[in-house]
């Protein structure tokens, strides 16, 4: 009977816990709150850095090329490689989740094939055609 009543005293004391109000935040939780605002700050800055980076490099392919007088399709693979570059780490440092990350860099993924198959067919498919001109 001994162990009965000391169960009914842990019961009632947990009972008394429950039934309290939810704790007021503490300095723990302002600390976190504040860490998590500058780790967006941070994240702000880096991705205005990487957007500032790509187009100074964007300017510097093109300015390169344009001195050069460059092709209409190599600007366009020029520029496509910049921006198959610095768009997906841009991506990665703006997605909050993996379904975004994982979006966003199989489009930027397709992009760059398309732009880089491009170029290689376009390279191999004149060969053959210069092929069937010599064979009699």
């Amino acid at each position: 009977m001994h162990h009965i009543s000391e169960l009914q005293k842990d019961v009632r004391q947990v009972a008394k816990k429950v039934g309290q109000p939810t704790k007021v935040p503490t300095e723990e939780f302002g600390d976190f709150t504040r860490y998590r605002m500058e780790e967006e700050a941070n994240r702000r800055i880096l991705a205005l850095s990487v957007m500032r980076t790509g187009l100074l490099s964007l300017f510097l392919v093109l300015a390169y090329l344009k001195s050069r007088g460059a092709a209409p399709e190599t600007v366009v693979n020029g520029s496509g490689l910049v921006l198959a570059i610095f768009a997906p780490v841009l991506v990665v440092i703006l997605a909050k989740a993996d379904q975004q990350l994982t979006a966003a860099t199989e489009i930027l993924g397709a992009i760059a094939g398309y732009l880089f198959g491009k170029t290689i067919k376009g390279s191999g498919a004149s060969e053959p055609a210069n092929n069937k001109n010599l064979t009699p």
